[in-house]
């Protein structure tokens, strides 16, 4: 579902938005492997930056891409953080499974080069079907999500 929302107090600092800003776009996706619900992801971005984001078909394209080639916005970087839940009554709906089901939490900010964020997302990803691989390499770290169904 896509809806033009007024942002709450950890959005608007999160985002950087002034009270003339606080309207956001907000996305919630539910991700399958199999046709089955792996992960819930919610995704706000500044109505400000993209205006009509709401009318784009984002169940079936590339989010990313729209941002790039409808509205010129050019990722740069984002941080995540990764932590340990349980999925709650709403999530356990979208997700298919039983409430408390253990899950990984993952909050992510996306930034333009100029550290302007664009993008906040959490994701709820069922704990009995994701796996995280992480590959460390000489200061770098590559996060690769891989599906156990």
């Amino acid at each position: 579902s896509c809806e033009v929302v007024t942002a709450d107090d950890k959005i608007r600092e999160i985002l950087r938005l002034s009270a003339q800003e606080e309207k956001v776009n907000r996305i919630v996706r539910v991700r399958c492997a199999n046709n089955e619900p792996i992960l819930l992801e919610t995704t706000v971005i500044p109505l400000y930056l993209c205006p009509g984001l709401i009318e784009e078909d984002l169940e079936r394209g590339s989010l990313y891409a729209v941002l790039r080639e409808k509205y010129g916005l050019l990722l740069d970087h984002a941080y995540e953080t990764y932590e340990v839940g349980k999925v709650r009554k709403e999530e356990a709906q979208h997700l298919e499974c039983r409430v408390g089901l253990p899950a990984f939490i993952i909050e992510r900010v996306t930034y333009l080069r100029n550290e302007v964020p664009v993008e906040w997302t959490k994701s709820v990803a069922r704990g009995d079907r994701l796996r995280f691989t992480v590959l460390l390499v000489a200061d770098q770290a590559q996060i690769r999500r891989q599906v156990e169904v």
